[in-house]
């Protein structure tokens, strides 16, 4: 058996042009949050579950993140790695691969957090032969997400547009990928992961879900930012 994810790739690449009123020089990552960053409150996550090694997939406002992470993770296995043009998630994770050692890789969003436990995501993968792996959050109101349908085997058969309301389940950023798989595929330098890839994987049949339960967040624009004031630290010690 593989060894389990002991590896991240943190998608941190994008300009952040929601919460620019709110953070004009800071990326998303860096947010202020209870006298920390976002970023303190990922690594304590990620660390507790066993992510030992870190590659940030940095573009707008990048070397900040590297500044950070040097002063004060100098002890952290951390790599970072730069685009020159904004290639899209899809293609900074292309981009970032060549820097990654495992062969299932384990990547998030850099401005979402969602607490559960990492081993089931890691066991649905294994257990179908993925070739990728959707962590999906349970929310109150999926209105500014959209929704994910599956079929008896946890197969995703289809995403649903954002207009719908209610509770429901939604994409939460995170994903077990076959790195072999991913590369075998002809794709584009520039494109979306979560907008051309995952939808090519269901008209494939490859993508699967793991439904997860747990506290979730994206602090990407400035009402969930300020609901990340007082939830994350109340969540994340």
């Amino acid at each position: 058996m593989p060894d389990k994810p002991h590896e991240l790739i943190i998608l941190c690449g994008g300009a952040g042009s929601r919460l620019r009123s709110i953070l004009p020089d800071i990326p998303k990552l860096l947010a202020p949050i209870d006298n920390k960053t976002f970023l303190d409150f990922l690594l304590t996550f990620f660390r507790s579950q066993g992510i030992d090694r870190f590659l940030f997939c940095t573009g707008h406002l990048g070397f900040k993140i590297k500044e950070y992470m040097l002063v004060n993770y100098p002890d952290v296995k951390a790599f970072f790695i730069q685009e020159e043009t904004a290639l899209g998630t899809g293609g900074a994770l292309l981009h970032a691969l060549p820097y990654s050692t495992q062969e299932q890789i384990l990547v998030t969003n850099g401005d979402t957090l969602h607490l559960t436990n990492l081993n089931t995501i890691w066991e649905k993968h294994l257990s179908v032969n993925a070739v990728c792996t959707l962590q999906s959050a349970y929310v109150p109101d999926v209105s500014r997400y959209g929704t994910i349908t599956w079929n008896e085997d946890d197969r995703v058969v289809g995403f649903r547009e954002k207009r719908m309301s209610g509770a429901g389940w939604i994409n939460a950023g995170t994903y077990m990928v076959n790195k072999e798989k991913l590369l075998n595929k002809k794709l584009p330098v520039q494109f979306s992961f979560e907008n051309d890839y995952l939808p090519d994987l269901v008209t494939d049949k490859s993508l699967w879900v793991n439904r997860q339960e747990g506290y979730f967040l994206d602090i990407g624009i400035p009402a969930d930012f300020e609901r990340a004031q007082i939830e994350i630290p109340a969540y994340v010690k």
